[in-house]
């Protein structure tokens, strides 16, 4: 693997991480305080953050305040809850600064690297980390990557599809042909796995003599297409894959 290889499947592993953290701490607070969980343990420590006043819920914030967050409430819910969370190996696991393979550690360092390259030995034992986190969360790692990838490609064909299929087949003019067309490629791109593999379809779609040919036939009929809305999706994904 080369060193962005490296960061960018660290970096999607962690984030794929990040929901269920959330979660579990959401659980942990609302134990310790059912009605006021938000004044009492999260916003004293986000008022020193950005995410104060334009945050609504845990899975909004980014992982490493989220393991931030866990750090600066760590006495509490070890003392109040009976969660056999709480350990001391899962504090170094977690939120320890001084092992370079806790959670927060493995987080700065793929946002800011400090080295000009890693090796495959780095990834395995980030990995490690990562794996055995998930599985104090109650989870793994493959399950929530998987669900990470689904959950991408959806808002992608969400997108797509509520701005130009779903508008497209309502056309009275639409051919049989071109009707069949759309609907095939509905079916493909919702059997793709992943928002890489839906956005290699698309741009592979707009060279295709048949794609053209589906492109200016919709154009006549003053229907939306893919490639109008080609730049949006970049947009969106390039924000779902970068560091």
């Amino acid at each position: 693997m080369t060193t962005i290889q490296i960061l960018k499947e660290t970096y999607e592993n962690l984030y794929a991480i990040t929901p269920i953290l959330a979660e579990f701490l959401e659980e942990e607070f609302k134990n310790l305080s059912p009605y006021q969980w938000k004044e009492n343990y999260v916003e004293p420590f986000l008022q020193k953050t950005r995410y104060f006043k334009d945050w609504h819920e845990l899975s909004e914030i980014d992982s490493y305040y989220l393991l931030e967050l866990l750090s600066y409430n760590w006495k509490a819910l070890r003392e109040k809850t009976n969660s056999k969370f709480f350990t001391w190996n899962n504090l170094n696991l977690f939120i320890d600064k001084k092992n370079p393979n806790s959670l927060i550690k493995i987080r700065n360092e793929i946002a800011h690297p400090t080295k000009d390259s890693y090796t495959n030995k780095d990834y395995i034992i980030w990995q490690n980390s990562l794996e055995e986190a998930a599985h104090q969360l109650g989870s793994s790692l493959e399950k929530l990557v998987e669900q990470l990838h689904i959950t991408e490609k959806q808002k992608l064909l969400d997108f797509l599809f509520e701005n130009t299929t779903y508008k497209t087949l309502k056309s009275p003019d639409l051919p049989p042909d071109i009707r069949a067309s759309i609907l095939n490629t509905k079916d493909r791109l919702e059997a793709l796995p992943t928002a890489e593999a839906v956005m290699s379809f698309l741009r592979d779609a707009q060279k295709a003599n048949r794609g053209q040919h589906i492109r200016d036939t919709l154009k006549k009929l003053n229907c939306p297409t893919f490639d109008e809305y080609l730049p949006k999706l970049e947009e969106m994904y390039k924000g779902m894959s970068e560091i």
